[in-house]
């Protein structure tokens, strides 16, 4: 079952001058959310779900640059190959490690990677309006794990436009909302076509956690 068609959409990127699809996988029914995910079955699903949202937002992104994206499943599965998250002696999921995320987005999706390790307001507004997309945590989450957003442009009263995987339309945040947000990956969109521009300066910033 896949993912169902966006029903609105966010921004149009400035580089692209096209629109990032608000996919929205965490607004599925329960039921029907592990089938769409791809995963092998809903308990497994469950186990591993407050730790999807980086790769929902990861999976938002890669469609918006290449017009379809892997499974989240698949996605998740590509991660654990680079130990991104991991599973202890108690078989409970840890993650996302960050250079380890990096790594598997680099070598997997060809976008090379550059640390970043104070994403402040003001780097993140200057960010998005270079064309990049920003992955960060959601500030004041209200989930035991790390709960991640989309960031895709700043509209003109100087609000942030975000994706958010478990809201289905489109939402806005001031930029000062952002300041607890110092977590996060920012997708430089120059490398849009990767195999059209395989030399494109295209960097991912990796915000290290305060």
């Amino acid at each position: 079952m896949p993912l169902p068609a966006p029903r609105q959409c966010c921004l149009p990127n400035p580089l692209t001058r096209r629109p990032v699809h608000n996919i929205a996988p965490f607004t599925l029914p329960p039921i029907d959310q592990w089938k769409a995910a791809g995963a092998p079955g809903q308990r497994t699903y469950s186990k591993w779900h407050d730790h999807l949202s980086l790769l929902a937002c990861l999976h938002m992104a890669v469609f918006h640059r290449d017009g379809h994206a892997p499974a989240l499943w698949a996605l998740l599965t590509g991660a654990r190959a680079f130990h991104a998250f991991t599973t202890g002696t108690s078989t409970a999921p840890t993650g996302p490690h960050p250079t380890a995320v990096t790594d598997y987005i680099r070598e997997t999706h060809h976008i090379p990677t550059l640390d970043h390790s104070d994403l402040t307001p003001d780097t993140t507004t200057h960010l998005l309006r270079e064309g990049h997309l920003v992955i960060t945590q959601a500030p004041h989450a209200r989930t035991t794990r790390a709960h991640y957003l989309l960031l895709t442009g700043q509209r003109d009263d100087g609000s942030i436009a975000l994706c958010d995987p478990a809201h289905p339309d489109p939402a806005a945040l001031p930029a000062h909302a952002l300041l607890p947000c110092t977590t996060g990956y920012s997708l430089n969109l120059l490398h849009l076509h990767p195999h059209r521009h395989r030399t494109a300066p295209a960097l991912l910033h990796r915000a290290l956690a305060s």
